[in-house]
């Protein structure tokens, strides 16, 4: 931005544009700051400004002026923090025939008093003020994340005993839990997916999305996740919600609790309700800000996580709900309604290896890990792992390298071929 200079003309010598001389009389001015000369443009100003009275000095027939500061030659721009000379050439016709043109020249120091107290102060963003205050709780984070990675990337050293599995999900799963979701608040959640639809709609500034420290880590490293290993490693590791479902799950199973494995067919049906819950979520965030807050409350994650439950009772009600189905059906709520899954499920297309270790014998004859993933995404016949539903428990990863359950290793470390009773499937028209 250039500077304005506003000038009072009102004495006998009015204000005129460098060289005119049309005018019995006249002054010109330029500005001067140390060796920069910078000119001066009027710009049109038909609305008036009138100053006087006894205290502001000016003379009652005054007329503001309004002149651009132009850059100089070499393109400084004026500061006007910093002291400015202003130069002003004076002149008059002579009262001989000949007109010749009389100038004189004064030079006069203007400055701002105590400028600096008038210095434009660039204000932190607001959503930046978190950030100094979360400091450590990003760096526990931060570290949780580095563990959590190494382990996914070395996942066969990770998953080489099933006790060994067990103990370090279920240690991280209560890091998520008590760490990332009751203290330091970082559950991730579809409202900001709503939030930012309707800041788009409304032509709104995005800049709130910055100002949970917490979420925005998780964000990112969810998105990074996304790439390399699809929506299993939030939704399997670091939402704080489903390290609820599965350690009370867990602790169900413990007490003798047995839970329902669904039928194909049934599990595949059930599982397409989270993107029809998700299109309804949406479609409210682009017609209603009411619509959205109401809609939004299918997660269960406000009550349960960000609140402590301490909410009124039909809030408590839904989350106990979704908990208990999480024991009936083994997390049943991340895997047919939650729509943060099914966006995330989306978003993992993106996915660039299909990093589960598999064999030519996977599905068929073997089918030990088809039956053994809780999350029942493996196909039966084929042994192809459904990434999109996939929470990566690396179950299938323990069981793929054990000499005693994978069954191709079993027949390997016998030395012979063991036989498979496999049930014969007749074709179509057989029994016509």
């Amino acid at each position: 931005a250039q500077p304005i200079l506003m000038v009072m003309d009102g004495g006998r010598y009015p204000l005129q544009d460098p060289g005119a001389t049309k005018l019995p009389r006249g002054i010109t001015i330029a500005l001067k700051q140390g060796e920069q000369a910078f000119d001066l443009k009027e710009m049109p100003w038909q609305k008036g400004l009138r100053m006087s009275g006894q205290h502001s000095g000016v003379s009652v027939t005054s007329q503001a002026r309004y002149f651009v500061v132009q850059p100089a030659n070499d393109g400084a721009q004026l500061d006007v923090m910093k002291p400015v000379e202003m130069a002003l050439a004076v002149w008059r016709r002579s009262a001989n025939s000949s007109g010749d043109v009389v100038r004189t020249a004064y030079t006069r120091r203007f400055e701002i008093p105590d400028a600096q107290a008038w210095a434009v102060v660039q204000e932190t963003p607001k959503w930046l003020e978190p950030w100094g205050l979360r400091q450590r709780d990003l760096l526990v984070l931060g570290l949780g994340l580095t563990v959590l990675t190494v382990a996914l990337i070395w996942q066969r050293k990770t998953s080489a005993s099933a006790q060994r599995l067990l103990a370090f999900r279920v240690g991280f799963l209560l890091f998520t839990l008590v760490f990332i979701g009751w203290i330091a608040q970082g559950q991730l959640t579809i409202v900001s997916i709503t939030s930012l639809i309707e800041a788009l709609v409304a032509g709104r500034s995005t800049a709130f999305l910055l100002a949970d420290p917490m979420a925005v880590e998780l964000w990112l490293f969810t998105f990074a996740s996304l790439l390399i290993w699809g929506r299993g490693t939030f939704c399997g590791w670091l939402c704080p919600f489903g390290a609820l479902q599965e350690l009370i799950a867990l602790l169900a199973r413990r007490l003798g609790w047995a839970q329902r494995r669904m039928r194909v067919s049934t599990d595949r049906w059930l599982k397409r309700m989270k993107y029809v819950v998700l299109s309804v979520v949406l479609g409210a965030a682009t017609a209603s800000l009411a619509w959205t807050e109401s809609a939004v409350e299918i997660e269960p994650f406000k009550t349960a996580i960000s609140l402590y439950f301490d909410r009124t009772w039909p809030y408590v009600a839904w989350a106990v709900a979704c908990l208990l189905l999480g024991v009936v059906v083994y997390r049943g709520y991340c895997r047919y309604v939650c729509p943060l899954g099914a966006a995330l499920t989306l978003m993992g297309k993106v996915r660039i290896f299909n990093w589960i270790p598999r064999r030519a014998e996977c599905g068929t004859p073997c089918q030990t890990c088809r039956h053994r993933c809780e999350y029942q995404a493996i196909a039966p016949v084929t042994g192809k792992v459904d990434y999109d539903e996939c929470f990566q428990c690396l179950d299938c990863v323990q069981t793929h390298d054990d000499p005693a359950a994978c069954l191709p290793l079993v027949r390997q470390s016998k030395g012979k071929t063991i036989p498979i009773r496999v049930a014969a499937i007749p074709t179509p028209g057989a029994l016509a």
